[in-house]
């Protein structure tokens, strides 16, 4: 994001949020309340300072707030990068395997269906993983997108929301072994890799939901949250009080706010320096307020990823980027046969030359034979 557009940008961000905002409203409310209370009842006159106790509340949200913080981002990249990675790359993995075995025979109307199937149950797989977090049951609707059969979804309807992705790794695993039953040759080795790549499969699905299903401990979250709302309110509280002994001092304190060095009495308006006070205290604390506030906020919507708030990850945008991939695969094994006539294949395919072969095998004479030139000196 462009550095203008981040700082003047509302939209589906912290400042856009109206609960941040109506809690930022209570605190004005406490801290303007303390201010009057202070000033009806003279308390002013006992205190000298309070940014002190500011300083160290603004220090402990912080210190409190670090370690939350960090440990809440580490699980959104470890579901975006590790569950969830692992498993959209396993997908594409068993997509290219399939390709390569079903086109290596020719690309009729029996292997376009079948990669169709494979490419259908890549993005049921993905699509079921979010369904299965945002505890969405619409299989209905997967139907209209023609991701499922109207028989497959009534299989689907039969087991919980949290198996159904399980069972389609199993589809997948039951297509590749139809396809090599049928007659098409795989190899060892492409057995291996399908078989390697359905357990990852299985494992991203596993562990994606094992990650979000597995929240932070209550009584942990609990403490955060109470620490960090008490020391706002206190925060609130000493920016009341510091804002009644300014007021006071501003009418009574005889320029006692200027420094007893100073050659001349500033600012010569008194006006001037409560003004300034004002904004240093009380425009700063709410700043960090709204700070602190906000991060709450932000660590509260990452804690799920895949969860339906705009701040999640999107799984339509998820389905449109592995079907591309996918169709871009199939692309690739279609169209191999149409770059045979590279001027550069006939060329390549062709045996190397026999003295180009056997470079390293003279290079080794060559070498035993300087070394029999220099021991006859």
């Amino acid at each position: 994001i462009h550095i203008w557009r981040a700082l003047f940008s509302f939209s589906h961000t912290v400042l856009g949020d109206w609960d941040t905002w109506y809690h930022l409203n209570y605190l004005t409310v406490i801290c303007f309340l303390t201010m009057g209370i202070v000033l009806l009842t003279g308390s002013y006159k006992s205190i000298n300072n309070t940014s002190d106790l500011t300083a160290r509340a603004q220090l402990l949200i912080t210190f409190v707030l670090a370690g939350y913080i960090t440990i809440v981002i580490n699980r959104w990249d470890r579901v975006r990068n590790t569950t969830l990675g692992q498993l959209w790359g396993a997908i594409e993995n068993l997509c290219q395997v399939n390709f390569f075995v079903l086109f290596k025979y020719g690309n009729g109307k029996q292997e376009m269906e079948l990669s169709d199937r494979t490419i259908r149950y890549a993005r049921l797989s993905m699509k079921l993983t979010f369904m299965a977090v945002q505890a969405d049951d619409n299989l209905p609707a997967l139907v209209e997108m023609n991701l499922l059969t109207e028989k497959e979804r009534e299989w689907l309807a039969a087991a919980t929301i949290g198996t159904r992705p399980l069972i389609v790794v199993s589809w997948m695993q039951e297509l590749f072994d139809s396809i090599k039953a049928a007659g098409y040759r795989v190899s060892a080795s492409q057995d291996f890799t399908v078989l390697t790549n359905v357990t990852q499969m299985r494992g991203g699905i596993g562990a994606t939901l094992g990650v979000i299903g597995s929240q932070l401990p209550y009584s942990y979250v609990h403490v955060i949250y109470w620490i960090v709302q008490i020391m706002l309110v206190s925060l609130a509280i000493e920016t009341g009080v510091a804002l009644a002994v300014d007021t006071y001092f501003e009418a009574n304190g005889a320029n006692s706010y200027s420094p007893a060095d100073d050659k001349h009495t500033w600012p010569y308006n008194p006006n001037t320096w409560y003004a300034n006070n004002f904004l240093s205290i009380t425009a700063g604390n709410m700043v960090f307020a709204l700070f602190t506030d906000g991060l709450l906020k932000i660590t509260e919507k990452l804690n799920n990823p895949l969860s339906t708030a705009d701040t999640s990850f999107s799984d339509s945008v998820f389905d449109i980027f592995l079907l591309n991939n996918c169709l871009a695969l199939r692309a690739g094994s279609l169209s191999y046969d149409l770059i045979q006539d590279h001027p550069l294949l006939p060329v390549l395919a062709q045996p190397l030359p026999r003295k180009t072969r056997n470079t390293k095998e003279k290079h080794i004479q060559n070498k035993k034979r300087l070394q029999r030139q220099l021991m006859t000196l």
